[in-house]
């Protein structure tokens, strides 16, 4: 019997949307086309950026940014809708490139720990 091939699924590659610009640390949406993206309605969250691309001047599909899941990194807490202690190993949401809240559509992942002055950790994916 042949074996099946596999990946460990944590760091992916996506085709990036057409004038978008992603930066190392932002939370990468993933459209409903599949293309790389940092804001799109009914987009969903694929991991966060490892690398910098530009394609701001490209067409859809012309760049490629590698996402990572299943780490937790530390990111901004939302101030209009702040992750509390209450909120710990709760999911947390998108609300901006990185940026999370207590709220939301978007779920990028589990909040793990809340550090002082502003910002949370959170396991992505």
């Amino acid at each position: 019997m042949e074996e099946s091939s596999y990946k460990d699924g944590e760091l992916i590659p996506l085709l990036v949307s057409a004038d978008t610009k992603i930066q190392t640390g932002d939370i990468v949406l993933c459209s409903g086309a599949g293309l790389a993206t940092t804001s799109a309605t009914g987009a969903r969250v694929a991991g966060i950026s490892v690398d910098d691309v530009d394609n701001t001047n490209g067409e859809a599909g012309a760049q490629r940014v590698l996402v990572r899941r299943g780490k937790a990194y530390l990111l901004n807490n939302s101030s209009s809708s702040p992750i509390t202690g209450a909120d710990l190993f709760n999911t947390v949401y998108y609300e901006s490139r990185q940026t999370v809240s207590r709220t939301g559509t978007k779920a990028v992942g589990k909040v793990v720990q809340i550090e002082e002055g502003s910002k949370v950790w959170v396991v992505v994916g």
